[in-house]
């Protein structure tokens, strides 16, 4: 039986990082329910729960070197986990994952990566090193690549994008039932503002949670549209939207129920138009031809736009009411001429996943 060691931000339960690790398993079980798939969490028993395969904790070293002597192929991947703005100990611990498997003789599928932001000199070499000698390499977007390339990668890199893209939603039927459950109501003829909403730590100066519950009671009393606060980390962005709701003198709907990936997604194909500061909640409302209003604060956010053909982008640390509201009141005017061009680029961007995830089915059936 050939056996696959997963590597990445699993089992913290953020909706993205489940989407991306629930798109990889799916199509690795499509080729052949002969692989044995182990998964490094955070929660190793709740991923094996959910997922229906292995999992082993992240932070048992002896585990972990077990579990990759005993794999053929580790995929190191996909989101990003090479960047050092948040965290540099994530930077270190996946780089050394990598080296383990060096160590032990196993090849690397460097997959789906976002590459950067990287301020280290040291974390740059060590990249470098690492990126270098992978046996396979794929990012998620052309700046992940140029990122890599100006570090002294110079190996072949493949371009491709998230792997969320592959995920195939629940029905509409099912999304309508969910969505009714957590309203309380029926939705038939209102409309819906989706927000998806997170703190940044480098912009702690700006007031996220007055500044939206403003926008939101503005949604409510001006677009009578149902205010539909998404959080895809959970704890930290569902105590975000606990503070906004408190904040507004309207009634919002915190969805605080846990879902699969397919669900959120299903669920973001209901809403006219979605705000989003989380990058998955991008992706999520492409997916369904949502229209969205993106505020960035990195530079994934501004890649995938940028792919979308929109690089109308808020700025994080400019938010105010007044800019907030008024792109809402813009996209949610002309969301049936741009809904469907959004699906197009969807179209692409699953073909292009595709081709991706095609990638590491094709080294792992040659090794």
């Amino acid at each position: 039986m050939y056996k696959v060691l997963i590597s990445g931000f699993y089992g913290f339960d953020n909706a993205g990082d489940e989407a991306i690790l629930q798109s990889i398993v799916s199509q690795i079980c499509n080729v052949s329910r002969d692989i044995d798939i182990v998964v490094l969490s955070a929660c190793p028993e709740k991923t094996s729960s959910e997922f229906k395969i292995k999992s082993v904790n992240r932070f048992n070293f002896l585990r972990i070197i077990s579990a990759i002597r005993n794999c053929d192929i580790l995929i190191s991947g996909g989101g990003s986990l090479f960047q050092d703005r948040t965290s540099i100990s994530s930077f270190w611990y996946y780089s050394a994952i990598i080296l383990l498997a060096f160590i032990l003789k196993k090849p690397v599928f460097a997959y789906a990566h976002g590459i950067g932001p990287i301020r280290s000199r040291f974390n740059k070499k060590l990249l470098r090193f690492v990126m270098n000698r992978v046996a396979k390499l794929s990012v998620r977007d052309q700046r992940s690549k140029t990122e890599l390339q100006n570090i002294g990668v110079s190996r072949e890199i493949t371009t491709t994008i998230d792997p969320a893209f592959l995920i195939e939603p629940v029905s509409r039927e099912e999304s309508v039932k969910l969505l009714e459950k957590e309203m309380g109501q029926s939705i038939e003829g209102r409309r819906r503002i989706g927000f998806s909403i997170r703190f940044w730590e480098e912009e702690g100066h700006v007031d996220v949670a007055g500044i939206f519950a403003k926008v939101c009671d503005r949604v409510k009393k001006e677009l009578d549209a149902d205010v539909l606060l998404i959080p895809l980390h959970n704890k930290e962005d569902v105590t975000l939207a606990e503070n906004i709701a408190s904040l507004m003198t309207e009634k919002a709907t915190i969805i605080k129920e846990k879902y699969t990936p397919a669900q959120i997604i299903g669920m973001y194909g209901l809403l006219d138009v979605s705000v989003c500061i989380r990058f998955h909640g991008l992706v999520f409302s492409i997916m369904n031809g949502t229209p969205v209003v993106a505020i960035s604060y990195d530079p994934k956010i501004d890649s995938l736009m940028d792919s979308l053909g929109m690089n109308k982008v808020i700025r994080y640390g400019q938010i105010n009411e007044d800019i907030i509201y008024n792109a809402i009141q813009e996209e949610f005017s002309r969301r049936e001429q741009i809904s469907p061009v959004i699906m197009k680029k969807y179209h692409e961007f699953r073909e292009l996943a595709q081709k991706g995830m095609n990638e590491v089915i094709s080294y792992m059936k040659g090794s």
